[in-house]
């Protein structure tokens, strides 16, 4: 392989399936549990818009601080607290948890700019974006390392 700058992205991010199991930002935190159950998102969730247009991101620890509020407080679950809760999990949408100023990369970035992105972000993963920026696919920190291990770079 040749330099670091001539390593595309697209040679080393997943893909997702089609459409990506990506969750919209008028979806509740419930239905965001959901999508983690049953893909294989580690990190995060990308959010989208009604275009299908990446506009945020959740961090999982962050939706699982919300599914479990109050939780470990030395406070007894009062019926108040219960219903608080409750309330919580079908009103509190996507856009009300996720991060909105979202790094992404394209599939011609450099494998390079991936990790000077994610080191200097401090996140493990990155989405990856088309031209109309719909999510196609991400790249993660351990791909990364499997790669540059494999091509002994």
């Amino acid at each position: 392989m040749g330099e670091w700058e001539d390593i595309k992205v697209g040679e080393v991010m997943h893909e997702l399936d089609d459409p990506p199991p990506v969750v919209h930002k008028e979806d509740l935190i419930e239905d965001l549990a959901q999508v983690v159950v049953k893909s294989n998102f580690k990190r995060s969730l990308y959010v989208v818009d009604d275009e299908g247009k990446l506009v945020g991101i959740v961090m999982l620890h962050k939706l699982l601080k919300h599914l479990l509020h109050g939780r470990y407080d030395n406070l007894p679950v009062t019926g108040f607290r219960a219903r608080y809760i409750i309330d919580t999990l079908f009103s509190t949408l996507a856009s009300d948890i996720m991060k909105r100023d979202v790094v992404y990369l394209k599939k011609d970035d450099s494998v390079e700019k991936a990790i000077e992105l994610m080191v200097r972000e401090g996140i493990k993963d990155v989405p990856v974006v088309d031209d109309d920026m719909r999510v196609i696919g991400y790249v993660d920190i351990p791909t990364i390392i499997k790669f540059i291990l494999e091509h002994q770079l």
